[in-house]
């Protein structure tokens, strides 16, 4: 669900994220370098190899690396609530 100062852009950048993720573990290529040390690794490598296929989707790195870390509360968050 969207919150509610996450405009509708925002929204469809994290959803093209989360299809390029999954593509990425579907990807037998990718296997060897699975799993990435980090995620800021992850970040690095999706800025270096989708940004400019998708421009201005919110792929850069840094991004990234604030929209996963924003991820990591939400699932502590729900971690703790069970």
């Amino acid at each position: 669900a969207m919150t509610s100062n996450e405009s509708d852009e925002t929204a469809e950048n994290r959803l093209m994220l989360i299809a390029l993720m999954a593509a990425m573990l579907r990807d037998k290529k990718l296997t060897p370098h699975l799993p990435f040390d980090n995620q800021a690794r992850l970040g690095d490598y999706i800025e270096n190899h989708y940004k400019g296929e998708y421009p201005q989707k919110g792929l850069s790195a840094s991004k990234i690396k604030k929209i996963l870390a924003k991820a990591n509360n939400v699932l502590e968050r729900a971690k703790d609530n069970l």
